[in-house]
């Protein structure tokens, strides 16, 4: 007991403060200069977005999540255990609380959000959301996903063993940014498009959507005309396959997530600068369902659309070579996004209400 009271009284105490906060200005410092050389996606993943980086590919540190909590739980700790609580420092110790709030706010942001996008043309719906970064290898047959395995575990060498249907894969070599060539020398275990090309790994974009993921697999359990080598890149052709009687897809794409309602595009406007083809501002019209409930809603460039905890954004437009002109609307979705709020009101209140307690105690 007296153990665990010294760790308390440790982990509420000013010397594990002083020590994070000079180790998160470092982790700062060192994630931004790393945005330069690996894109902001990759440094805000490897840094910021994970418990622990391995510095030079063999030292373990923490990272911004272990720092986070730790000085979370330090001044949650403290909060509890040495905060005076007497009716002079309410003000205090009530912005002391919104300060703690604004720090969950963030961790839990940062766990659970959700950012995709949703590209649509007149008189499309859709209810899919296509993640921005995260890839996905999909096992589908008709218009029913059997499986999904995302980019992280297509590691190469790795056996993938489906039981419905049954399916052996090997993974060759996986890449989360390719360059397609030609395949030069004829292979016969080459199935498909991996007969007149290959994929090869290349430098990663600063950008992380501008890298095109793929995999080089091979099926080992079919017949002897499907089994060998495949290719599958980022929203590229399909892989067909025959097992029984039954017409099996994989696809590699990026991740795609289910709305809980429908998102149908009626208009879509764009007004340019005079004597230009520069936009200068445009909107979606669209109409929302869900369930028996149908209602229309604009979505502008500084007016989003939100419901059912999903804020959509007007992102962008883009026009096909038809000149036939989409949407592309951001879709966000944050289970701590009220915290920010919640922690700025009361940090707010507690400071007017200590400068208010201590006017009245300075009163003759």
């Amino acid at each position: 007991m007296h153990k665990l009271t010294t760790i308390i009284n440790w982990l509420a105490g000013p010397r594990l403060l002083f020590a994070l906060l000079p180790a998160l200005m470092v982790l700062i410092a060192i994630g931004t200069v790393a945005q330069k050389y690996l894109g902001l996606y990759v440094a805000e993943k490897t840094f910021f977005s994970s418990f622990v980086f391995w510095a030079g590919g063999f030292l373990p540190l923490p990272g911004g999540y272990s720092l986070m909590s730790l000085l979370t739980l330090s001044l949650l700790l403290k909060f509890i255990l040495k905060s005076r609580w007497t009716r002079p420092r309410a003000g205090i110790n009530l912005a002391h609380f919104g300060v703690l709030v604004l720090l969950a706010g963030g961790i839990v942001s940062s766990l659970l959000a959700e950012d995709g996008s949703l590209t649509l043309a007149e008189g499309q719906s859709s209810t899919q959301v296509r993640d921005f970064h995260v890839r996905e290898l999909m096992l589908i047959q008709g218009n029913s996903l059997l499986a999904t395995l995302p980019q992280r575990e297509l590691r190469d060498g790795r056996v993938l063993e489906f039981t419905t249907p049954p399916l052996r894969l090997k993974i060759l070599q996986a890449c989360r940014n390719c360059t397609i060539r030609a395949q030069e020398s004829e292979d016969p275990a080459r199935r498909s498009m991996a007969k007149g090309m290959q994929l090869a790994p290349a430098r990663l974009e600063l950008n992380d959507e501008a890298n095109t993921g793929g995999i080089t697999f091979e099926v080992q359990n079919l017949d002897a005309d499907q089994n060998g080598t495949y290719i599958l890149f980022e929203d590229g052709p399909t892989t067909k396959l025959m097992i029984g009687k039954q017409l099996i897809e994989l696809a590699y794409s990026k991740q795609q997530r289910r709305l809980p309602f429908t998102v149908t595009l009626t208009d879509f406007v764009k007004t340019n600068y005079p004597g230009t083809d520069t936009a200068k501002d445009y909107y979606s019209d669209v109409v929302i369902s869900d369930g028996a409930l149908t209602w229309p809603a604009r979505i502008g460039m500084n007016a989003p659309l939100r419901y059912r905890g999903y804020t959509l954004y007007q992102s962008a437009f883009l026009t096909t070579p038809q000149g036939e002109e989409l949407t592309v609307l951001a879709v966000s979705r944050d289970a701590g996004q009220f915290l920010p709020y919640l922690g700025t009101i009361l940090l707010a209140l507690g400071l007017i209400l200590h400068l208010f307690l201590r006017s009245r105690e300075v009163q003759p």
